[in-house]
């Protein structure tokens, strides 16, 4: 059985986008640690927050591997300001956060990790924007619901996270967004017996994610 990574402190924090929103979000820093993650949620529309448990356990998997991390709401959301920017605004959300983890003295391996819509906005930012990252996990990827650029392949290697019975994202889609790359640095992980949401199955998600990250 695939087990869950332990609860981690977290403390409040604010970023500023450079359109001026403040966003709310949740740092854990790990003393000594060996880089820096950040984590993007869900659809906005769709109840989507920075509370997410596949965010959550990502949050978790990526503390485990010894990464300093900061979870956040896209703007508009909880108590971020603003208000929802069809995956396009949000954008500058994802490099708030990674221009806010670099102000800091975390240094080391960075990696990007985004579930669902936060997979799209994740895949949008790196593609626009050399974002210089190590990691990147794009879990429950929705690869029939919206046209996703294919972003430039980091330094230490790219995952595509899906379920297999996954409701917005065909096992054969997201095959072909992988091979696209034509490099084993780039990865498919597919969970059996697991939808778009990870439910009864996020053991098996944290186990997946692991292996992008840290050894």
């Amino acid at each position: 059985m695939s087990l869950l990574p332990p609860a981690i402190f977290e403390e409040p924090t604010w970023l500023t986008t450079d359109d001026g929103l403040q966003l709310e979000g949740l740092l854990s820093e790990v003393e000594g640690g060996r880089g820096w993650a950040v984590l993007c949620h869900p659809h906005p529309m769709h109840g989507g927050t920075m509370d997410n448990k596949v965010v959550v356990t990502a949050t978790r998997t990526a503390a485990a591997a010894g990464l300093s991390t900061l979870r956040f709401n896209f703007r508009g959301v909880g108590r971020s300001q603003g208000r929802y920017g069809q995956g396009v605004a949000e954008v500058a959300d994802v490099l708030a956060a990674i221009a806010a983890v670099r102000a800091t003295r975390w240094l080391g391996f960075g990696a990007l990790l985004g579930f669902s819509f936060g997979a799209v906005v994740s895949a949008r930012a790196a593609s626009e924007t050399e974002l210089g990252l190590d990691s990147m996990a794009l879990i429950g990827l929705p690869l029939e619901m919206f046209e996703i650029p294919r972003p430039p392949l980091p330094s230490g290697g790219l995952q595509v996270v899906i379920g297999d019975q996954d409701q917005f994202c065909k096992v054969e889609s997201a095959r072909r967004f992988v091979a696209g790359y034509g490099s084993p640095a780039a990865v498919l992980k597919v969970v059996a017996g697991s939808d778009h949401f990870f439910g009864g199955h996020l053991g098996a998600l944290s186990t997946a994610l692991r292996e992008g990250l840290p050894k």
